[in-house]
């Protein structure tokens, strides 16, 4: 009973953290998938997620705290995401690859200076909100309720992102000009706006990865280039 208990809490420990590297996953995906830009400073929009949840937990306090900041995150680091595509990313997608894995390295860089001006260098925590702070009886093992809100928040992010390319015209789009970016252009499509949305939506969800993950590691501002 034992190792049955101790196998299952693996699995969910398992299943809790690839939940994590899925929605960051997501982001970069998506980004690539239209834009052909590795973008290697995704990891640190990760990271600004975590700082700016933290920042909004700690001005709301509590449970409102932590909910609000969700939604400021993915706000907050989407309009960074907005501010670098204009300024950064859009003069490399006529480059070759090599161009923009120098220039995104740069901005990672840059980020990280940026968090550690804002917030410091040291490492910082922050504990689990207090409407999921209980175990959830499963099976053989009382687990984290908090893990299971992060495998639950992951399936709905990935359904509702689905949903969006599959199921609504921006979507449609979207998947159009990953195939063929020329011919949505002589539609008449604005396509640089389209880009900046993705890559927006992409670094949202890469900033919501990193608040989620922030109660259950210390955060610090090189944690998104591991």
């Amino acid at each position: 009973m034992v190792a049955v208990s101790q196998v299952l809490t693996q699995l969910l420990n398992g299943l809790s953290l690839a939940s994590i590297f899925a929605l960051t996953a997501m982001g970069l995906t998506i980004i690539f998938g239209l834009m052909g830009v590795i973008n290697l400073a995704h990891g640190a929009y990760y990271a600004l997620g975590a700082y700016i949840g933290i920042a909004m937990i700690e001005i709301v306090g509590g449970s409102a705290g932590f909910l609000l900041a969700l939604l400021a995150v993915v706000i907050a680091t989407g309009l960074v995401g907005v501010a670098t595509e204009v300024t950064v990313i859009r003069p490399l997608y006529d480059r070759d690859l090599i161009s923009s894995l120098l220039l995104t390295f740069g901005l990672m860089l840059v980020l990280h200076e940026v968090i550690k001006f804002v917030w410091g260098v040291g490492s910082r925590s922050v504990g689990t909100p207090g409407f999921l702070d209980f175990t959830v009886p499963l099976l053989v093992v009382d687990y984290p309720a908090y893990r299971l809100f992060v495998i639950g928040m992951a399936a709905l992010v990935a359904i509702a992102v689905w949903l969006f390319l599959r199921l609504t015209s921006t979507g449609m789009v979207v998947r159009a000009a990953t195939e063929n970016r020329d011919m949505v252009k002589a539609l008449g499509i604005d396509i640089d706006r389209v880009y900046t949305m993705v890559f927006a939506l992409g670094v949202g969800i890469a900033g919501l990865a990193g608040i989620l993950h922030a109660p259950m590691i210390s955060i610090y501002p090189e944690m998104g280039t591991s």
